[in-house]
């Protein structure tokens, strides 16, 4: 078992860098983020639960929960594309299999 923190999110202090933090400050704000970060592994949080519209489903949701939701994947993918362009990206799998290398 390997445990993995994520990165912190300097937008929204206590709270992880994630898919909720890109449906809620926008790509151009998230990458900025990370460009700016002095860290070497950034390790980005994605919820189930922020890939639907959970203010339709859950009307009484809080704004700031319902701002963090969203079923459009089109940000995230702009997100990454851009991403890729200034840092490599690895998925979990390729993280654990450096772990068994070891």
């Amino acid at each position: 078992m390997v445990e993995i923190p994520v990165t912190a999110n300097p937008l929204r202090p206590g709270a992880p860098l994630g898919l909720g933090a890109l449906n809620h400050y926008g790509e151009s704000e998230l990458l900025n983020v990370v460009k700016s970060s002095a860290l070497r592994t950034i390790v980005f949080l994605i919820h189930p639960w922020e890939l639907i519209d959970a203010a339709r489903a859950y009307p009484m949701l809080p704004t700031g929960y319902a701002k963090a939701c969203s079923p459009s994947v089109g940000p995230l993918r702009r997100f990454l594309s851009a991403t890729r362009e200034i840092m490599e990206i690895s998925t979990l799998r390729e993280v654990a299999k450096s772990f068994d290398a070891e």
